[in-house]
């Protein structure tokens, strides 16, 4: 099993070394279970007559990930990913976060993105219940549950080739 914290500290003094000051960072811990977000990070702001007056930040990565057959850089980029999120203006994925993943990219190596479709999991398998498929492109997009995406398919456009009205559901 991986050392979770101490790859967690190996991150931030990266981030650090290019000059990218992180949030208020509470705590890192695992959760159990098949999960189709394999880390996050959650927001928590105190406010004081509606005004914010401090805001932490709780990241959370599945057990899983800590398998030996999960490269260490896999875990790496992983959690980067997270703690970038609590950047100030970066809990979303574009703007200053992308600007700072393609930093952390060029400059050490990482590999951050906006989802982990291209980070190798070993042999990890998730469990997708539902799919629906383009018909113009053929590409998949997989849910392990059932989203709006999945219930009314033909009222979104495919992601892979941009086409509206070419979704149809497959599983």
């Amino acid at each position: 099993m991986h050392d979770l914290q101490k790859i967690y500290r190996n991150v931030l003094e990266d981030i650090l070394s290019v000059g990218i000051n992180y949030g208020n960072i509470k705590s890192i811990s695992t959760r159990e279970g098949d999960y189709a977000d394999v880390a996050r990070c959650n927001r928590t702001e105190k406010k004081t007559f509606g005004m914010v007056i401090s805001t932490t930040f709780d990241i959370e990565v599945c057990e899983w990930l800590l398998k030996d057959d999960i490269p260490v850089q896999s875990l790496k980029d992983i959690i980067a990913h997270e703690v970038l999120h609590t950047c100030e203006g970066c809990f979303d994925h574009t703007g200053t976060w992308k600007e700072y993943a393609m930093l952390m990219n060029r400059t050490l190596g990482y590999h951050i993105e906006r989802t982990t479709k291209n980070i190798d999991l070993g042999n990890y398998t998730p469990n997708y219940k539902c799919a629906v498929q383009c018909s113009y492109c053929g590409g998949v997009v997989t849910r392990r549950y059932e989203t709006k995406v999945i219930k009314q398919p033909e009222k979104y456009t495919c992601p892979y080739c941009n086409r509206e009205k070419v979704l149809f559901r497959i599983k």
